[in-house]
């Protein structure tokens, strides 16, 4: 083993995916990286995943929980039973791309608390068909943590294509449980710019599986999602504004809200879906005017800034069931008309 390598600790959270384990195992133990440790935890899987792991007894940790804890608890566990000096979650659907711990271990750099990687989007089969985040929106680095204070997040990625430091970890973990039994990457991400710096990379550390079990994939169930979202919006706000008062940051959760991009996008679509909430055209006005002045702050290009500023005028003025299918062309893109999927297209190339 070279003594000078860092020890890089994976985390793989599973829960019911006995179709996908295994890739996910396998892409750490085939890294050629030697110092690394592999800890898989199992949330009370009703299906084979036990079974699978317990085949690699030899080459891994393994935590079975007695009771299920969801994803902050599984992380809260993996990370207890780690000793790295990087961690990286990794959701057991997902898998390393070769050479990953190479990448991570070549990036590693003082006073760092969170990398950010792009990620090849795969289908259930496992071929890749896009990157996640797209390279159009880039990652928020020197600018992180003002974003952060301003509008409650900054633009990062998801579980598998993130790597943190344990000093980072150490200072917010372990998390709340029941607040994040879905989503404990967000209280992560939502926390690193106020212990450390932020360094994002164009490098495709993992594969994000796209299917029809993942918490990601809800597709056509906007409303759903757009409720999870604002509840989990909800939780990492408290996180944040906990954290950053305990630095003499004093934060407005209200403030943050009215500033937040993307959950002004979940409060739209809550108000267009939804039969239950306050549909006041003065409302709708009210979320798309914020919309419209929080995306001065995005790092977007500047066509695509004007056109996603038009999409949210269009939502506010037009009657309710035309706002709902433009929402839905953006949200949704198997949904758009072919011209629009046409420009889309474009747009990706400005």
């Amino acid at each position: 083993m070279d003594s000078n390598q860092p020890k890089i600790s994976i985390v793989i959270t599973c829960y019911n995916y006995e179709k996908y384990i295994k890739t996910s195992i396998e892409s750490v133990l085939n890294q050629d990286y030697v110092n690394k440790e592999l800890i898989v935890v199992d949330d009370v899987s009703s299906d084979s995943s036990r079974d699978i792991i317990s085949r690699y007894d030899d080459h891994l940790v393994t935590v079975f929980h007695e009771e299920n804890k969801g994803h902050g608890g599984a992380f809260n566990s993996g990370f207890a039973a780690s000793s790295g000096e990087l961690v990286i979650f990794l959701d057991a659907d997902d898998y390393l791309q070769p050479g990953a711990l190479d990448i991570a271990a070549a990036n590693l750099s003082t006073n760092c608390a969170i990398y950010m990687y792009h990620m090849d989007l795969v289908d259930a089969e496992g071929k890749a068909y896009d990157v996640f985040p797209k390279y159009e929106a880039p990652f928020d680095t020197a600018k992180a943590k003002d974003k952060l204070l301003h509008c409650g997040r900054y633009q990062s990625t998801v579980t598998s294509g993130l790597v943190f430091s344990r000093s980072f970890l150490n200072q917010v973990m372990p998390m709340d449980e029941h607040a994040f039994r879905q989503g404990g990457d967000g209280y992560l991400v939502t926390l690193a710019p106020l212990y450390g710096s932020v360094h994002g990379f164009d490098d495709k550390l993992s594969a994000y599986r796209q299917h029809g079990d993942n918490h990601s994939g809800f597709n056509q169930l906007l409303l759903k999602r757009a409720e999870w979202c604002i509840e989990h919006d909800k939780q990492r706000y408290l996180a944040l504004v906990f954290h950053a008062e305990k630095m003499g940051h004093l934060l407005s959760i209200d403030k943050i809200a009215q500033n937040d991009l993307l959950h002004l996008e979940q409060r739209m679509c809550q108000l267009l879906f939804s039969d239950n909430t306050d549909n006041r055209p003065t409302l709708r006005t009210f979320i798309a005017n914020n919309a419209i002045k929080a995306m001065n702050h995005t790092n977007l290009s500047p066509a695509n800034i004007v056109l996603i500023k038009a999409w949210w005028f269009l939502l506010k003025m037009l009657p309710k069931l035309y706002a709902k299918k433009i929402f839905a062309w953006r949200m949704l893109p198997s949904s758009r008309p072919l011209l629009l999927k046409k420009l889309a297209k474009l747009l990706r190339r400005i």
